[in-house]
């Protein structure tokens, strides 16, 4: 009777006990890889051209698609506009209206949704 009631239990701590040790296993690894970087990063081993030519892969090529996807989405936000707000306000005031709409909201959210799946794919691909 002892022994059966004991299996669960110990099967309950084993498996207490398994997952503790993948836990502290990964929390490990972890600790190791934020540790190399800090040894990495005060060594500063980098090599500025790869520096260099990362970004200018990654950030100067990627300035058409963003230019474009910045432009159609202020000419739709423009039109859109235009067409809810005739009679309401003066459309003189829309101008400015996509423009702030443009700079303030949709052109860094814009932008960062291009870029990551662009850089994204980009660095996928190799």
């Amino acid at each position: 009777m002892t022994q059966a009631l004991a299996r669960p239990v110990t099967g309950w701590f084993r498996g207490l006990g398994r997952t503790a040790t993948v836990v502290i296993e990964h929390a490990g690894a972890m600790g190791q890889l934020l540790w190399s970087v800090v040894v990495s990063a005060a060594r500063f081993r980098c090599s500025l051209r790869a520096v260099v030519t990362q970004m200018y892969v990654m950030g100067v090529q990627s300035l058409p698609i963003v230019i474009v996807t910045a432009s159609l989405a202020g000419i739709v936000t423009s039109q859109q506009g235009g067409y809810q707000f005739t009679g309401s306000i003066p459309l003189y005031v829309l101008g400015s209206l996509v423009a702030e709409t443009m700079v303030l909201e949709m052109g860094p959210v814009l932008t960062a949704i291009v870029l990551v799946g662009r850089v994204g794919a980009r660095i996928t691909a190799e």
